[in-house]
């Protein structure tokens, strides 16, 4: 079920022999019969998760998306509208293609009252256009994007991370700093010849 909220294809999971240091799982067979095993050496595996699309967008109807916080791992509630449109064959597909780790684009086929849920973690940076005007993004439930287009129809959605004034602020203090210390350390070695 979390596999598919949060798009993820496939896990790792170390065995109790595995060399890795981090086991996560009581139990790492849990998912044999449960999800394809992908690949197998020693204690490691990778399970493959069953997604409909390899895209991390997604078109769904806006009553699916993810209104509250899940309260734990086991509280489905919340998501299940969201995870059953994921799975919905009936649904049009999404494509998302990344020019590079900042810009990508989206394109899809949108009905009225749908949305384009984005499998990314929402940050304030993101900003989504049509046509070179501004479209809403929202942060759902889970923490990821949504999506809301101003039009239905065919639609091709330009995804661009923008640094913002607190990151700007926080790189040239970071450059400051850098530039601070380094005038330190060349002062000190001036003051150490002197003597």
């Amino acid at each position: 079920f979390w596999l598919k909220a949060f798009g993820c294809a496939a896990i790792t999971v170390p065995g109790r022999d595995s060399r890795d240091y981090y086991h996560p799982f009581v139990n790492p067979q849990k998912f044999d019969g449960l999800l394809p095993l992908v690949w197998r050496e020693g204690a490691d595996s990778i399970y493959q998760a069953s997604l409909r699309s390899g895209s991390l967008a997604h078109v769904i109807p806006r009553q699916a998306m993810v209104a509250r916080q899940p309260a734990h791992g086991l509280d489905l509630d919340p998501a299940r509208a969201y995870v059953d449109a994921l799975d919905d064959p009936g649904l049009p597909p999404a494509s998302l293609e990344w020019q590079n780790p900042e810009q990508g684009r989206i394109a899809a086929d949108i009905a009225d009252g749908q949305a384009v849920a984005v499998q990314i973690t929402y940050d304030p940076g993101w900003r989504a256009t049509r046509n070179g005007r501004p479209l809403k993004v929202l942060r759902d439930g889970l923490g990821l994007m949504v999506i809301e287009p101003d039009r239905p129809g065919r639609v091709t959605i330009e995804l661009h991370f923008d640094t913002g004034t607190e990151r700007r602020i926080c790189s040239a203090a970071a450059v400051l700093t850098a530039l601070f210390l380094l005038g330190m350390m060349i002062w000190g070695k001036r003051e150490g010849v002197r003597k």
